[in-house]
């Protein structure tokens, strides 16, 4: 499939703009009839489709309970099956687990009043911050859950009219721990039909995803009241808190609708995180990143939120520090109220998976702003701060936006950068902020080469990294890509491949890469494609526009439901499947979307081009 302009047709989910490049509109969920809670039954297993490799999936077992923990919530997890032991592959312990799925059950509980009209801006902001605490690689401390379960307390006991204090209730672990087992996954599951389970689970993880990109929306906007309508903030809150609420009488729910709502709440999240980091930041533009040190003290800055980046920023000027970003940071640098700082003088590194081997060999202070934190190592363990949802048992804990620690850290303690150290990343240089606005700018230089056979295929090729060898795939498929294509990438996959030498697309001048952003710029992503399509006066279905997406975590499940949501077919995901999908409704994507299971990059390649 190729680039070729035919007169226009209205597709139901085509995105009407008035300009090229327009912010989309809130869009309505597909109809998906064979996978409604009365079809689903019927649905019959996958047999012989390589695309989705099911024979190994599984739901959890009550015989894993109590004794171990029971999550499978990202890519990672044992085996493909689940983590079933008495701590994750991701460092989480057993008991750190329970009390997270007790913070998803308080929530439930608060997306009643959701429903009762009862909801107030504390109960907002505990539901966005808890939920993103549970994320993968977020916050592994005991003692901040059950601070969370305490006030999650307190917040439920004021919608009943009464007065407590987080005093009022036990600050044990242990206490939590025993209310923890009736809500484990087991004690969950036990009444529900599998696929019912997994589609609970689905829902679940996407509204974990979605409260930590609106998590980071509301942060920015903080520094940017305007950014967008608080009625429109708390319309998609109280719409996920009711999802959450929906999940306790799951057999009166249309659950796969749900998880598809999920989805269409998620995009509505997206663009106000979009539309926040524009209005604190400014338009992201086309800018060289350098990958190397250069002498002086350093602060290494890793995760996601760009809010606290700036206030470090603010806080270190003139001081004789340099701040680098590291992983999803990556794109802060695109920004020109965060370039105009000289003391953002970098990039270190590659993806989270490669932090162990990136903090060793940074010799300054360093900032976790979000996931993905790992277990802290010796070699840097006195030097790492966490801040916002983001915990370790001993780590400090950065609170208030006080970077002071940090600073004196860096200044006093850590050692100052040579300009010698070397990194997991290989380039020395890479080149980011191809947002919508700098792609719209060039749209009839793109309608020029899709005109001239220059432009043939556009691939969007990113999302969360890990460590599986199979995501080499990523790797693969964009060095394999015609000299005939463009390829978008977010997140940090880009780390597999953003080292890669394109070039450019023919005599265009135009970037075969083109850096897009975060993980959450999928949003930016499809305003492109939209743009691309009413140019061209075709659906956007129509268009080449091949994707091939790495997941790893909760957002990665937000994005995906999505893009499901926006009726996108034809997604090659990867490296595995979800565990939490049971086999009918692996089948149900499949049937529905064409979802396919990341594979051989060149026959991949050649499906995709046909």
């Amino acid at each position: 499939m190729a680039f070729a302009a035919t007169s226009k047709v209205m597709h139901p989910m085509h995105l009407s703009t008035t300009s090229s490049l327009a912010p989309m509109s809130k869009l309505q969920p597909p109809t998906m009839a064979a996978c409604s809670k009365s079809s689903l039954k019927g649905l019959k297993m996958c047999s012989g489709q390589r695309s989705m490799a099911i024979a190994n999936q599984q739901t959890l077992q009550s015989e894993h309970y109590p004794e171990n923990m029971a999550c499978y919530q990202c890519s990672q997890t044992a085996h493909g099956k689940g983590c079933f032991s008495n701590s994750g592959v991701c460092g989480k312990q057993m008991g750190t687990s329970a009390l997270q799925d007790l913070i998803v059950e308080i929530n439930k509980e608060i997306g009643q009043l959701a429903n009762a009209g009862k909801l107030t801006p504390e109960m907002r902001a505990f539901f966005l911050e808890s939920m993103f605490s549970t994320l993968t690689n977020v916050n592994f401390d005991d003692s901040r859950m059950v601070d969370y379960i305490r006030k999650g307390q307190v917040l439920l006991a004021a919608a009943k009219g009464e007065s407590k204090s987080v005093n009022d209730f036990a600050s044990e672990p242990d206490h939590w721990l025993e209310v923890a087992e009736t809500y484990s996954h087991a004690a969950r599951q036990k009444n529900l039909d599998p696929d019912a389970f997994g589609l609970i689970e689905l829902a679940t993880y996407g509204i974990k995803g979605a409260c930590a990109y609106m998590f980071h929306a509301e942060a920015v906007k903080k520094q940017a009241p305007d950014a967008y309508p608080d009625q429109e903030a708390n319309q998609v809150i109280d719409g996920l808190l009711k999802i959450m609420a929906a999940m306790l009488e799951p057999t009166k729910h249309d659950l796969l609708a749900l998880s598809l709502e999920v989805g269409a709440l998620n995009v509505s999240v997206m663009k106000m995180l979009s539309d926040s980091h524009r209005a604190l930041l400014g338009i992201p533009s086309p800018h060289e990143v350098s990958c190397k040190l250069k002498p002086g003290p350093c602060i290494l800055v890793s995760g996601h939120d760009l809010a606290d980046l700036k206030i470090l920023l603010e806080q270190t000027e003139g001081k004789g520090v340099n701040i680098y970003t590291h992983g999803e940071m990556l794109p802060a640098h695109s920004y020109p109220e965060l370039r105009k700082h000289k003391h953002l003088a970098g990039n270190w590194g590659g993806a989270w998976w490669e932090q162990h081997g990136d903090f060793k060999a940074f010799p300054g202070a360093i900032l976790m702003t979000s996931n993905c934190l790992t277990a802290p190592t010796r070699s840097y363990r006195d030097r790492i701060f966490t801040a916002g949802p983001v915990g370790w048992d001993g780590i400090p804990h950065v609170q208030g936006h006080d970077f002071s620690q940090l600073v004196d850290c860096a200044v006093n303690k850590a050692k100052p950068a040579t300009g010698d150290e070397v990194s997991t990343h290989p380039a020395e240089k890479v080149t980011v902020g191809f947002g919508y606005e700098t792609v719209e700018g060039v749209t009839d230089t793109l309608l020029g080469a899709i005109k001239g056979g220059q432009l043939k295929d556009v691939f969007l090729v990113g999302g969360c990294d890990g460590r599986e060898a199979g995501r080499s795939y990523f790797t693969d498929l964009v060095k394999q890509s015609p000299d005939s294509s463009v390829i978008l990438t977010l997140g940090c996959g880009k780390f597999r491949f953003n080292d890669q030498e394109l070039g450019n697309l023919g005599e265009s001048g135009i970037p075969r890469l083109l850096d897009i952003g975060q993980c959450n710029d999928a949003y930016s992503a499809v305003v492109i494609a939209n743009g691309l399509a009413d140019k061209l006066n075709v659906k956007m279905s129509d268009l080449p526009l091949h994707f091939a997406i790495s997941w790893l975590e909760q957002k990665a499940v937000a994005v995906l439901l999505s893009m499901l949501h926006l009726n996108m077919k034809n997604i090659y995901l990867g490296p595995n499947l979800p565990a939490f999908l049971t086999p009918n409704l692996v089948k149900a994507l499949v049937d529905n979307y064409n979802l396919k299971l990341t594979g051989d990059a060149e026959k991949d390649l050649k499906e995709m081009l046909q």
